[in-house]
């Protein structure tokens, strides 16, 4: 049997980190947290970020029929995110190293039912009246 700590492939613990409590708690307390928790089971070693993704949060702008050709890329695949008959957003370089997906968040929220980033927007200044996210 082996102890956490001695693997030979791949990581020895992967800890992925939720949007919600990232915009609920913060940055630097997630990381912290992480940490605290780590550092249980791993008393010395190196820590390794293995994935970044960042995010943006635009009101009152929704992607459109044209955008993949506005956006300067060097991504070969570009792919539309259809809802219906409505475009809701588009992926950039899908499945390669770097990527991007632009997509109207409130249709996602309306389609998944997940709402608590609004109550973390209106905290911010928004309102449902100032458009969709």
């Amino acid at each position: 049997m082996r102890a956490i700590g001695e693997g030979k492939v791949g990581p020895k613990i992967y800890v992925e980190i939720r949007a919600h409590y990232l915009y609920t708690h913060g940055f630097k307390e997630a990381c912290e947290k992480v940490m605290d928790i780590v550092s249980q089971f791993i008393s010395n070693g190196s820590f390794t970020v293995s994935r970044i993704d960042l995010c943006a949060d635009i009101v009152g702008w929704a992607p459109d029929l044209m955008l993949y050709k506005r956006v300067l890329t060097r991504a070969r695949k570009k792919e539309p995110v259809i809802n219906g008959e409505k475009i809701t957003g588009y992926y950039f370089g899908k499945g390669g190293d770097i990527s991007c997906r632009i997509y109207n968040k409130t249709e996602q929220i309306r389609i998944k039912g997940d709402n608590w980033i609004e109550e973390v927007w209106k905290r911010f200044g928004w309102d449902q009246v100032s458009g969709e996210v």
